[in-house]
């Protein structure tokens, strides 16, 4: 994967967006609606057909039960948000015990003391015609999409929140002006809730998916910041040769390597106003920018771990509904869509660990308080401030502004890696060959610090490769082990769209990644998945579907029986988050720590 082809598809996202908007749409709506089963009620809608069969063979029960003015069973057994509510009574004195068995199956509840229902099969072939059509998810159940959101998708949107960005769309100025004319205000006021809720939803939802669909570069990215910021730090406490610049112009490449280098020079400009000049006249004030570039940079304690005990609360609420839902698939299945969302967890807590802060302003302010009184310098910066303007139209932004307004700019998360890796070698590069005086003046050290190839090639995709596949692992085995045991239309979700971005081109890969998360989440809200298609195997689809069979009633032995691998595998998501989060903390502290120590005997080696 190419950092240039994988920055082009993710300026081409929101075009992506919007196109899986309209497929999932398509679908949700349209073939499955016309071609798949309304999953929900056909156990209802059987056992109504096999009551209702049998009633009518024997004498006085059809007469009893299904004519007169008072009563209201249908004849005709169809698709009915009323069928769970039948009332079967009547039919209890005409029917033996292994018909009016049929009454306790469908929908069967978890009871310690209760036995597990029976098992009601039925092929695909008949499912389509007695149920046509999918079900709506109800907004008011334990499962639905309600429940979904506030337990899975809401929290993420406070982790999204602490992800650093370089852009988003902004509500324009002109909605909060409402000028003089009172009449007109309460209308404008409105429009302008109205209008700034949509930007809103509407940036904070392209950013979460971007996330999620680019969470193995962003995590590639990550891993090699977090690992050359550790070699560096390590660098400067073991080499006591090096000069009190050369030490602050490495501690500058640890806060700022983030920066892009191609606006603005910010490591020629950056390491200029920091140079110490004069050591004793200028030590102190050096330290002090260092300390506030440092302090740009928000704990991780206070970034990531509010943030993820709102999550793991979560699931922990889910895991506890788990033991009183033992037999139900729905809980089941809600538990693996948060698992499948815990991707964006572990790009938080990567993203955090960082020294490096996405906000250039306190940086921009230092370089500007140097940059007084060097006005030939000045007017160099300025034209090349112009330069950087005048090419900025070409770029497609598609109406996004810059989230920071400073001189500097941060790159995108997937390039931060690859951005400080240049900024370390531009550091070290012989004084012979730099363009500046404002950078190292030897630097030929041994041990300097930097990535042998197989790291770079091996270990950090490797490690970001198992933060995304353990989640989604976890995920798939759920979603696997819920009866009927086999890959359908839920059990692939979790692993395509992310093995598909770190695999395959970027392009396509991103493509393919966006619609099948943003597919997959819309479809799973909806319940489009609970259909007689996405009950039987996939490998059927082809071949004998209408004869593949799969059950109907819930809490089966079967159920009971896999609910242990459910729980199971919630406890190790919960644990392994919790885990990743402490070993966040404590990576960065060891960070901080080390550059703090740096900072304050800087100039003790002159």
């Amino acid at each position: 994967m190419t950092w240039k082809a994988l920055r082009t598809s993710c300026q081409l996202c929101p075009l992506t967006f919007s196109f899986t908007w309209i497929l999932a749409f398509l679908l949700s709506t349209g073939g499955v609606l016309a071609q798949d089963g309304q999953f929900r009620y056909c156990c209802d809608i059987q056992k109504c057909q096999n009551v209702t069969e049998v009633c009518r063979s024997t004498p006085g029960c059809a007469q009893s039960c299904l004519t007169g003015p008072n009563v209201s069973f249908p004849a005709s057994c169809t698709p009915s948000w009323i069928l769970p509510g039948q009332e079967y009574s009547c039919f209890s004195q005409y029917m033996n015990a292994s018909v009016s068995r049929v009454d306790q199956i469908c929908g069967q509840t978890y009871s310690p003391g209760s036995e597990p229902a029976p098992m009601v099969l039925m092929d695909y072939g008949t499912c389509k015609q007695i149920c046509p059509g999918w079900h709506l998810s109800p907004l008011s159940t334990s499962t639905g999409p309600v429940t979904l959101l506030i337990q899975y998708i809401f929290p993420v949107v406070v982790f999204c929140i602490t992800i650093p960005r370089r852009r988003k769309w902004e509500v324009p100025d002109f909605l909060f002006e409402f000028g003089d004319k009172r009449l007109l205000r309460l209308p404008r006021l409105l429009a302008s809730l109205v209008v700034s809720g949509i930007i809103v939803t509407i940036d904070m939802t392209v950013w979460i998916f971007t996330i999620f669909v680019g969470a193995g570069p962003i995590l590639v990215g990550g891993i090699t910041e977090l690992v050359l910021d550790f070699e560096i730090l390590r660098y400067i406490d073991h080499n006591v040769s090096l000069s009190a610049n050369e030490r602050v112009e490495l501690m500058v490449t640890v806060l700022c390597g983030n920066l892009d280098l191609e606006h603005n020079a910010p490591d020629t400009r950056i390491k200029a106003a920091l140079r110490l000049a004069e050591p004793a006249h200028k030590l102190e004030e050096t330290k002090t920018h260092l300390i506030s570039m440092l302090n740009c940079q928000g704990t991780f304690g206070s970034l990531v771990g509010a943030p993820v005990l709102f999550f793991i609360g979560s699931f922990v609420v889910t895991l506890d509904t788990l033991r009183d839902h033992i037999g139900d698939n729905s809980t089941a299945l809600s538990l693996s869509f948060g698992m499948w969302w815990t991707v964006i967890t572990h790009v938080t807590i990567i993203s955090s660990c960082a020294l490096a802060s996405n906000n250039p302003s306190t940086v921009a302010s230092i370089v500007a308080g140097a940059d007084k009184g060097h006005g030939s310098q000045k007017d160099r910066h300025k034209d090349q401030r112009r330069h950087h303007a005048d090419q900025g139209p070409h770029r497609f932004h598609f109406g996004m502004s810059r989230v920071f307004k400073a001189e500097f700019m941060p790159v995108a998360l997937w390039d931060r890696g690859i951005m400080k890796k240049r900024w370390l070698e531009r550091t070290l590069q012989p004084s012979n060959n730099r363009a500046s005086p404002g950078r190292m003046s030897g630097c030929i050290h041994p041990g300097q610090p930097e990535l042998q190839p197989i790291f770079c090639l091996m270990l950090v995709p490797l490690s970001a490769f198992l933060l995304i596949l353990y989640p989604t692992t976890l995920a798939f085995v759920i979603s696997y082990t819920t009866p009927r045991i086999c890959i359908s239309c839920r059990a692939p979700c979790p692993r395509l769209p992310h093995a598909a971005a770190l695999i395959a081109p970027a392009l396509a890969a991103l493509g393919a990644a966006l619609f099948t998360a943003f597919a997959g989440t819309i479809l799973q809200l909806l319940g489009v998945y609970g259909n007689c298609l996405c009950a039987i195997p996939a490998a059927a689809w082809l071949r004998d579907r209408d004869a593949a069979r799969f059950n109907l009633a819930t809490d089966t032995a079967e159920h009971r029986a896999m609910s242990a691998y459910w729980s199971a595998c919630g406890y190790a998501a919960v644990g392994f988050v919790s885990v990743l989060t402490y070993l966040g903390w404590w990576y960065q502290r060891v960070l901080r720590r080390r550059l703090l120590r740096g900072i304050g005997v800087l100039g003790g080696s002159e």
